[in-house]
C-alpha cells in the first residue's frame, strides 16, 4: 500500500500583509491630509461625507468645520450644519452637539429635519446629564428642552420618547434631594433634612419613596423635638403630632405605619408632661 507522504508545514510570514496594510493606510492618510489642505471645497464635502456614513466623526469633523465657514448661505449650508451637528454628537460632545442642532433650528426654520435638530438638541443635553449626586444644572436645562419640544411638536411620534426621558431626568433631581435630605438627616441636621424632604413632596408628588418620607419628617422632627432646650419641647413635639396626624393615613406599611405610632404616643407623653411644667 501506498504511504502518503505529509507536505511539510511552512511557517505563514504576516510581514508583507503587515507592509501591505501599512502602505493602504499610509496613502489614505495622505489623501485625507491633501483634501485638509487643498483649498478643493467639493473634494472636502465628498471626503467629509464619506468618513461620516463610515463613522468616522472624528475625521469627518474638521472638514465639515471648514466648510461650515465658508459655505453660509449656499446651497449646501443646510446639510452642511446638519453633519457638522451630527459629528459633534459622534465625537461625544455633547455640549457642542446640542448648540449646533440648535442653531439648526434657528437657521432654518423651514426645514424637513427642524423638528429632528430639535429633538437631538434637547436628547444631547440629556447625554450629558450626570450621576445623581452631581451637580444637576443640565439635568435641569435638558428637562427644560425636552419639554419645550413637547409643546412645540405636540403631534411628534418623538413626544413618548421625550416624555421617557423626562421621567428618567426628572427621578435623577428626586434622588439628588432624597440623598440631600438624608444627608442632613444623618448629620442630625433636623430642620434642614424636614425642609428638603418637604420641597421633594412638593416637587415630586407621586414618589414611590412617599411613605418613607412621611415616616422619616415624622422621625426627624421627634429628634429634633428630644435635642431642643427645654423651653422649646413642648412646642417642638406638638409638631411632631401635627406631622403625624398629616401623614398617618398615608402610611400603608405596617411597619412603618407602627413605628410612626410609638413615635406619636412618645411625643404625646412628652409634650403633656413639658405642658405641666409650664403651668406650674
Amino acid at each position: 500500500m501506498r504511504k502518503f507522504q505529509s507536505i511539510p508545514f511552512r511557517k505563514f510570514s504576516f510581514y508583507p500583509v503587515f507592509v501591505l496594510l501599512t502602505l493602504v493606510f499610509s496613502v489614505s492618510c495622505t489623501d485625507y491630509n491633501k483634501v485638509v489642505k487643498s483649498s478643493d471645497y467639493t473634494a472636502k464635502r465628498k471626503l467629509a461625507v464619506e468618513l461620516y456614513e463610515k463613522g468616522k466623526y472624528s475625521k469627518a469633523l474638521p472638514l465639515f468645520d471648514e466648510l461650515f465657514g465658508v459655505i453660509r448661505g449656499s446651497s449646501t449650508a443646510e446639510e452642511i450644519h446638519y453633519y457638522l451637528a451630527y459629528c459633534h454628537y459622534g465625537v461625544k460632545d455633547m455640549l457642542l452637539g446640542s448648540y449646533y442642532f440648535d442653531s439648526f433650528v434657528q437657521n432654518f426654520p423651514k426645514s424637513p429635519k427642524r423638528e429632528e435638530a430639535y429633538f437631538m438638541s434637547a436628547f444631547c443635553l440629556f447625554k450629558e446629564s450626570p450621576r445623581f449626586n452631581l451637580d444637576q444644572t443640565s439635568t435641569i436645562k435638558a428637562i427644560e428642552k425636552l419639554q419645550a419640544f413637547t409643546d412645540y411638536f405636540p403631534e411628534s411620534n418623538r413626544v413618548q420618547e421625550a416624555t421617557k426621558l423626562i421621567d428618567e431626568l426628572r427621578t435623577k433631581l428626586e434622588s439628588k434631594l432624597f440623598a440631600q435630605g438624608m444627608l442632613h438627616f444623618d448629620r442630625m441636621e433636623y430642620t434642614s433634612a424636614i425642609t428638603t424632604f418637604e420641597v421633594l413632596m412638593a416637587d415630586f408628588p407621586d414618589t414611590p419613596r412617599r411613605e418613607q418620607i412621611y415616616f422619616l419628617i415624622i422621625q426627624a422632627q421627634k429628634s429634633y423635638a428630644d435635642k431642643s432646650i427645654r423651653s422649646k419641647r413642648k412646642e417642638r413635639y406638638e409638631e411632631v403630632l401635627k406631622y403625624y396626624t398629616k401623614f398617618a393615613a398615608a402610611l400603608r406599611t405596617q411597619d412603618l405605619a407602627d413605628k410612626a405610632s410609638i413615635l406619636n404616643s412618645e411625643a404625646t407623653k412628652l409634650r403633656d408632661i413639658y405642658s405641666n411644667i409650664d403651668n406650674q
